[in-house]
């Protein structure tokens, strides 16, 4: 980003605080995208991770799916979002959300291992 030839940046899902505040430092446009800077120093814009989830849920619903996998890897907040939306969307239709699988990717990965033994 100190090259004289590059004249904005793009951070695309970085949410490192210390990167955020070489950015702003820099005295060049810098937009993040799905990204937060606690400090504000810096334009952002990401989508509404919530809304992402409700949606997706609502669709596969009306579709006449009932039994829906959800596979989530929480290792990002906006993960969390998501589900959040996932789980409105099972309330509004009456669905159980404790009989829908979450977990993260080592666990699919260990169930595999197991399975193929």
């Amino acid at each position: 980003m100190n090259d004289p030839l590059t004249e904005a940046a793009l951070l695309i899902g970085i949410n490192d605080p210390y990167i955020h505040a070489l950015a702003a430092d820099l005295d060049k446009p810098c937009i993040l995208i799905n990204s937060y800077d606690k400090k504000m120093r810096l334009p952002s814009v990401s989508p509404d991770h919530r809304l992402i989830g409700e949606v997706a849920m609502h669709y596969l619903i009306e579709q006449g799916l009932h039994s829906i996998l959800n596979l989530v890897c929480l290792r990002r907040y906006t993960m969390e979002w998501r589900l959040q939306g996932i789980h409105e969307a099972l309330n509004a239709h009456n669905l159980p959300f404790t009989s829908y699988v979450i977990c993260c990717w080592q666990t699919v990965l260990a169930l595999r291992k197991v399975n193929a033994h």
